[in-house]
């Protein structure tokens, strides 16, 4: 699920981010079961029409259950510079290029 309030207009402020949830089961394997939550709202500025930055913080959880059970937490940081090439009337395309801090336990 991807959430955003289109607000990219000069000197404007938006807000957005995505929350999610995935399970997966691998029986050919190990028999392994991957539960993966995931939190991560963004926040930025619009320079101009077409360009502005911001940051993205996250939070990614991740649970391993096999023979023994593995649960793992990480945050993320990730500042961000936005290009956006192509406004439809709501609809905006764009390009994010930024920098990712690995997840740690």
């Amino acid at each position: 699920m991807v959430f955003q309030a289109n607000a990219q207009e000069e000197g404007q402020i938006w807000v957005g981010g995505t929350v999610g949830f995935s399970s997966t089961k691998e029986k050919d394997f190990l028999d392994v079961k991957v539960n993966r939550f995931t939190f991560s709202p963004e926040i930025g500025y619009a320079f101009s029409e077409n360009w502005g930055a911001g940051l993205k913080l996250g939070i990614n959880s991740f649970k391993i259950k096999g023979g023994d059970e593995i649960k793992l937490t990480g945050f993320t940081i990730e500042p961000f510079a936005r290009y956006t090439f192509l406004k439809w009337k709501a609809v905006s395309v764009f390009m994010d290029g930024g920098v990712f801090t690995r997840p740690t336990n």
